[in-house]
């Protein structure tokens, strides 16, 4: 079989967001699954995944070579300055901000790491760059099931304020007051059509009515 030339982000993307909403389903939960669209610039993140009280952004990446993208960008290196600088930004970042990419060794699976330790250092910026860290920390790497039951678990992710606050910090950082806005589609239609939030505030007010429909059964295998 021919290696894989193209970049596949997308895929592994659907594949993993299946799989947590099949595995929150199990469990008589439910996991939203965000598109940041264009304002993955300024939050250095793909999506947003949240069960209604724990919150995460996730930027993916085709294969580990991936991650050295992250490098050109100017943007993500002013982050990574800054969470240098700042204890408490950084915790929060470390509960609610990862980074995932796929690894082929016979079967194709996918590893996480939370941003700042997998990117934030001069092996990813290059060594000019005044950065604490030379290199990854790889023993903070999770597989993608425990990224999905550590969150199930509420062990992983922030709660909604202290998630709310690091959004409007990396905002801050490109100087943009303004919320984040969010499309996703109505699972209560009976045909296609998107409900549109323009706050964080707005997606946890309609996540919270949500939980207090009655749940779909339990899943059993």
């Amino acid at each position: 079989m021919k290696k894989i030339r193209k970049k596949h982000e997308q895929s592994i993307i659907d594949g993993f967001s299946n799989r947590f909403k099949v595995n929150a389903l199990a469990r008589g939960r439910s996991v939203t699954k965000c598109s940041l669209d264009g304002q993955d610039v300024e939050l250095g993140s793909d999506y947003l995944f949240t069960d209604s009280s724990r919150f995460m952004l996730v930027e993916f990446k085709f294969e580990v070579d991936g991650l050295k993208t992250e490098g050109t960008k100017h943007r993500r290196k002013k982050m990574c300055l800054k969470l240098d600088a700042d204890s408490e930004i950084r915790a929060r970042s470390l509960r609610c901000h990862y980074i995932a990419w796929t690894v082929k060794n016979g079967a194709r699976t996918m590893s996480f790491n939370q941003y700042y330790p997998e990117i934030c250092n001069k092996d990813i910026f290059g060594p000019d760059v005044n950065l604490l860290k030379n290199s990854a920390n790889k023993t903070s790497r999770l597989s993608a099931d425990s990224i999905m039951n550590d969150f199930l678990d509420q062990s992983l992710g922030d709660n909604f304020y202290s998630f709310k606050s690091y959004v409007q910090w990396l905002k801050m950082i490109e100087e943009d007051n303004d919320p984040i806005e969010l499309l996703l589609d109505n699972p209560d239609s009976h045909q296609l059509e998107f409900l549109e939030f323009n706050s964080l505030v707005d997606l946890k007010t309609w996540l919270e009515r949500q939980n207090f429909k009655p749940k779909p059964p339990r899943l059993t295998f």
